[in-house]
């Protein structure tokens, strides 16, 4: 059993945290609403993993976040908040925090428990994302010099998008064009992208956008409109 502290005030977002990490069976949850009772049990190495839960991430929470992984490299800390500027989220990637990162309550929360799990149980980085994360599940096609086929998309961001095949995967570097439905029959999204990694043996693979290919204003719209 791997023990896991969430730092937050009662709330109904702290409930709905704790419950989302709960869905780990392998995971028992600590609540906090005050930091020294916090930083006791981190520093007496009674936690396997840390979540802050704040509202605005800001220059304090990122120089925060910043001690916190210099103290505790070791340590798996997701700073979970309802809403980080992109200025903000590329300096913490430029700060290259192997096991801490940021977690968009509003689209991201649904994968917390994975991604903790993955850095505490199977010691995977937890490297910042350059770009918030829509979990989806609808199907696509990829249009290449082959021809189209259908395709399952998984999650899609300003940058990119996950997929899954229902056979091997095209290979790293292949070009590619992501075409996206809309529930208006007669409209679909187009986004020229390259192969950017594959998995032969779940048949998933990442596209990498074209930036200038890339004009995504809103994902919710994108895939549900």
């Amino acid at each position: 059993m791997y023990r896991i502290g969430i730092l937050a005030k009662p709330s109904a977002k702290r409930f709905k945290v704790k419950r989302e990490l709960q869905k780990q069976t392998e995971f028992h949850v600590d609540v906090y609403s005050d930091v020294e009772d916090m930083a006791r049990v981190v520093s007496e190495n009674q936690l396997q993993g840390l979540v802050l839960l704040v509202e605005r991430f800001s220059d304090a929470h990122l120089q925060h976040m910043d001690e916190l992984a210099h103290k505790y490299p070791e340590l798996p800390i997701a700073f979970v908040t309802t809403f980080i500027s992109d200025a903000l989220r590329n300096e913490a990637i430029q700060l290259s925090f192997r096991f801490s990162t940021v977690v968009d309550y509003h689209f991201e929360l649904n994968n917390l428990n994975n991604l903790m799990r993955q850095a505490i149980v199977e010691r995977e980085s937890m490297y910042i994302r350059g770009f918030c994360r829509f979990n989806v599940n609808q199907y696509a096609y990829f249009e290449t010099s082959n021809g189209r086929i259908q395709v399952n998309l998984l999650d899609i961001s300003k940058g990119g998008a996950k997929v899954k095949l229902n056979h091997a995967p095209p290979k790293k570097g292949t070009q590619l064009t992501v075409v996206i439905p809309s529930k208006d029959k007669n409209k679909s999204h187009y986004f020229k992208g390259v192969v950017a990694w594959n998995n032969l043996n779940d048949f998933t693979l990442g596209v990498s956008f074209i930036k200038d290919q890339s004009r995504v204003n809103s994902h919710l719209h994108l895939v549900s409109a």
